[in-house]
């Protein structure tokens, strides 16, 4: 009887510690290793970002690979991996973005437009103990998304704002990815090639200050994107009574907070520059392999 009442008892006091590990251990333990994977994606992320700027700005090399890690770790028995999925989607419907400079480059009296599909690169992570987050990277920006109330451009694109004496010269970055649409779920890591095909600058100058520019973005983070603008505008130190008539940004009230349902567009327009710089560059990106 005594050793029947010890074996149940030992039994409890194992069954009580098991499931004080399943409820308080196992989410610490779990949490920490997704929040790990959410990590080392927004560093593969900036990594691609910076191979295609360097690329675009050096002119090669032809191939750059960035790794992805593609699942976090998992507790042997107890609990499986948490595993990303990664797309590439060169066309989407309503996607795209352009960039309008009046007059064009060389003094040429007509506008210059310069507008493309928004091929995006997709990495979601459906956590299940931290909060599921979603990168993607579109027109050279790395946009992070935490379940349906944030977003945010983690790694921004070019774009700056400079006055030069009392002109005002702004410098955009406009970047196209295409390739053939893929999709890859492992738990093993996999690797993203970016491929150069062309980069070109147009500029536009206009001694009088009369030349004007429109950048326009139609995307699924109209949150991310309408903030970057508004919070690069403030930041570039222009007058703030002459602010409103030289940039006129989409109205931050508009601003979704979670990424939206449809494409939504974002425009942000500039009157009365000196200069305008554009800096545009094609990239084929390739999930798996070298080669298409």
């Amino acid at each position: 009887m005594v050793s029947v009442i010890g074996t149940l008892l030992a039994l409890l006091v194992f069954f009580a510690l098991f499931g004080v590990f399943l409820t308080q251990y196992l989410p610490l333990w779990m949490s920490e290793d997704e929040e790990t994977l959410a990590v080392q994606t927004q560093t593969s992320f900036a990594t691609l970002k910076s191979d295609v700027d360097l690329q675009a700005a050096a002119g090669g090399p032809a191939v750059v690979a960035s790794p992805f890690q593609m699942s976090s770790q998992s507790i042997p028995l107890i609990s499986q991996p948490t595993v990303a999925t990664l797309s590439f989607i060169p066309t989407s419907a309503g996607l795209s973005a352009s960039v309008t400079m009046t007059p064009g480059p060389g003094g040429s009296v007509s506008a210059f437009t310069q507008s493309i599909n928004l091929g995006i690169l997709t990495m979601q992570l459906p956590n299940r103990y931290y909060s599921p987050q979603t990168f993607s990277f579109e027109n050279d920006a790395v946009v992070q998304g935490q379940g349906a109330t944030q977003q945010i451009l983690d790694f921004p694109p070019a774009f700056a704002i400079n006055q030069t004496g009392p002109g005002t010269s702004v410098t955009a970055g406009l970047v196209q990815l295409v390739g053939s649409s893929s999709q890859a779920t492992s738990v093993g890591p996999q690797e993203v090639f970016s491929h150069f095909l062309f980069a070109e600058t147009f500029q536009s100058t206009s001694p009088t200050k009369t030349l004007t520019a429109l950048i326009t973005e139609n995307t699924f983070y109209p949150c991310a994107w309408e903030t970057f603008y508004s919070n690069t505008i403030k930041q570039a130190g222009l007058d703030p009574t002459a602010l409103s008539s030289l940039v006129t940004p989409a109205a931050p009230a508009t601003c979704a907070v979670g990424a939206s349902s449809s494409p939504t567009t974002v425009t942000v327009a500039f009157t009365g520059l000196y200069s305008f710089t554009l800096l545009f560059s094609e990239m084929r990106l390739v999930i798996g392999v070298g080669v298409e």
